[in-house]
C-alpha cells in the first residue's frame, strides 16, 4: 500500500495506491477488478487491483491485497485515514471482472460481487460500473477529478467447442519428455486453445495457472471435458505420466519430484513466489532441476513476471521454450519479460503454440 502522487502511476495486481495530490493511475484488467474510491470533499482518490474474491485461509498470513475481501477494506480504511472522513462520504467506480467461466465458477463475477458487497456494507455509493463481458480492459483513473477512462482489449480467443480429432500428429512425439505450461490473466481460455489442439497421445504435462482455491478444480474438470486426454487438478503424489495433464491447485505450490516409482508432483505450503501461489517460477525451476533438457516450457498470457526466471533456468538446462506473442495475449506481461531476458526460443501466436509444442516434443530426448 502506498500514498503517492505523480504524473502516471502503474498499478500492479495486489497493490493499493492512494493519491494525496492529483495523479493518474493506470492498470490492465481481465477477470481482476479495480475499485476507484474518491472523496469529493478533499478531491483525493485511490485505487486497488485485486485478482481473487476471497482467501481460503488467513492463519498467520500477512495481508494479501490480491484478494478483494482484504484489499477493499484496506483501501477504504486508508482513504479514511488520509482524508479524515467517514466512509459513507466517499463514492466509488468499478471496472473489470471479465468472464473466464468454467463449470459455473466465474472468477470475474465473483470479483464483482465482492466489490458490490463491501461497498454496500460501508454505505459507499457506486457511481459507475464497467464490468463483466469477455474482453480485458485498460483502465486510466484521474484521482483529482474522479474521471475513469476505459478501453476494451478485445478477446482474441475463439469460442470453446469439443474437438474430436486434433489436427496434429503424435507419431514422432518423445513420451519421455515433459511439457510445462504457465499462464495468468486470460490464461484459462488460452490453455483451452492450446490443449484442445494437441494430439490425443501427449507426454506428461504440468500446468500452473494463477487461480484461487476451488476454481482450479472447476477449470480442470472443464478442460477434461473438452480434451481427448485426462486433465485433473493435481493431488500430492500424483504420478507424472503420459496422457495426463496436472493443473496446480489454487493456494498450493507445485513442483516435480523424483520418487522411487518415478516422477510425481509434490504440493507444498511454501510461501508465494512473485506474489503467486501457485507460482510458475516455482514449477519451472523444479523442471530445470529434475528434468533438464528433456522438457518443453511454455509461457502464456499474463500480467507480471512470474515464470520468466524459471523458463530461463529451463532454457539454460537445454529445454525448448515457447512464448505467446503480444498480438494474441490478453495481457502481454509474463511472455514479454521472459522474451526480454532471453528465456524464449520462439515467440508465436496462440493458435500456433500447439504446433510448436509438438515440434519441440518430437526432437529426440537425451538418454
Amino acid at each position: 500500500m502506498s500514498v503517492s502522487c505523480g504524473p502516471m502511476l502503474h498499478l500492479k495486481a495486489g497493490e493499493i495506491i492512494i493519491c494525496a495530490e492529483a495523479s493518474t493511475i493506470t492498470t490492465i484488467l481481465g477477470s481482476c477488478v479495480s475499485i476507484c474510491l474518491y472523496s469529493p470533499q478533499t478531491k483525493m482518490g485511490g485505487m486497488i487491483h485485486y485478482v481473487h474474491p476471497r482467501v481460503a485461509s488467513r492463519h498467520g498470513q500477512p495481508a494479501d491485497f490480491r484478494y478483494g475481501e482484504i484489499a477493499i477494506p484496506a483501501l477504504i480504511e486508508e482513504l479514511m485515514r488520509v482524508t479524515g472522513e467517514p466512509a459513507h462520504q466517499f463514492v466509488a467506480k468499478i471496472a473489470g471482472g471479465a468472464s473466464e467461466a468454467h463449470r459455473g465458477f466465474d472468477i470475474g463475477s465473483e470479483n464483482i460481487q465482492v466489490a458490490r458487497e463491501y461497498l454496500k456494507r460501508h454505505q459507499i455509493p457506486i457511481l459507475a460500473e464497467d464490468v463483466s463481458g469477455h474482453d480485458g480492459r485498460k483502465v486510466v483513473y484521474h484521482t483529482g477529478t474522479n474521471r475513469l477512462q476505459i478501453a476494451a482489449i478485445a478477446s482474441r480467443v475463439p469460442p470453446a467447442k469439443r474437438i474430436s480429432k486434433p489436427p496434429l500428429s503424435c507419431q514422432n512425439i518423445d513420451m519421455r519428455k515433459i511439457l510445462a505450461i504457465g499462464s495468468s490473466t486470460g490464461g484459462t481460455e488460452a490453455l483451452r486453445v492450446v490443449l484442445q489442439a494437441l494430439p490425443e497421445k501427449i507426454p506428461p504435462t504440468v500446468v500452473v495457472q494463477h487461480i484461487p482455491p476451488g476454481f482450479s478444480k472447476a477449470l480442470a474438470e472443464r478442460l477434461n471435458d473438452l480434451c481427448p486426454f485426462e486433465v485433473k487438478e493435481a493431488e500430492d503424489g500424483d504420478d507424472v505420466r503420459a496422457g495426463r495433464v496436472l493443473i496446480a491447485p489454487g493456494g498450493k505450490q507445485m513442483k516435480i519430484h523424483r520418487a522411487a516409482r518415478g516422477l510425481v508432483v509434490r504440493l507444498t505450503d511454501d510461501p508465494p513466489v512473485n506474489r503467486h501461489k501457485p507460482s510458475v517460477d516455482y514449477l519451472f525451476n523444479s523442471i530445470a532441476d529434475h528434468i533438464g533438457k528433456n522438457s518443453v516450457g511454455v509461457i502464456l498470457t499474463g500480467m507480471g513476471n512470474d515464470g520468466s526466471q524459471g523458463l530461463l533456468a529451463m532454457k539454460k538446462k537445454g529445454s525448448k521454450t515457447i512464448a505467446q506473442n503480444e498480438e494474441s495475449c490478453v495481457v502481454y506481461g509474463m511472455p514479454r519479460v521472459a522474451a526480454d531476458i532471453g528465456a524464449v526460443d520462439k515467440v508465436v501466436a496462440l493458435e500456433e503454440i500447439a504446433r510448436e509444442i509438438v515440434a519441440a516434443l518430437s526432437q529426440r530426448a537425451a538418454a
